[in-house]
């Protein structure tokens, strides 16, 4: 049985093939705005991944708390202080990843040699 090397990371401005979990996340807050180079099949799923299920948490925590429902009769309910903090993180939570989330979009359409 053989063990595989260990991969080394290699440096931002290079895409990193076969990226682990925890390196693609970190690359992509690192590479916060960097629309030009390439970001590799890995890097991409993992962090589509990482922000799925941060957001499905986000949305379950919200909807457990009374969030953004409504009554049966279609009217919404009056949203708890809980709700709205949590809200609130929610949207930071789209802001934060906004940027990212298109500059990754952009590099992986590089990376199959397509204008992003």
């Amino acid at each position: 049985m053989t063990v595989p090397a260990k991969t080394t990371e290699p440096p931002l401005w290079a895409p990193f093939y076969g990226a682990p979990f925890g390196a693609a996340v970190k690359r992509f807050f690192t590479k916060y705005a960097t629309f030009s180079g390439r970001a590799g099949r890995a890097e991409y799923w993992w962090v589509a991944l990482f922000t799925g299920v941060v957001s499905l948490v986000l949305q379950i925590i919200l909807a457990a708390t009374g969030g953004l429902s409504t009554n049966m009769n279609g009217t919404a309910n009056t949203p708890t202080g809980a709700a709205i903090f949590l809200t609130v993180i929610y949207a930071i939570w789209g802001l934060a990843i906004l940027i990212p989330s298109l500059a990754l979009v952009v590099r992986r359409l590089h990376d199959t040699d397509k204008a992003g």
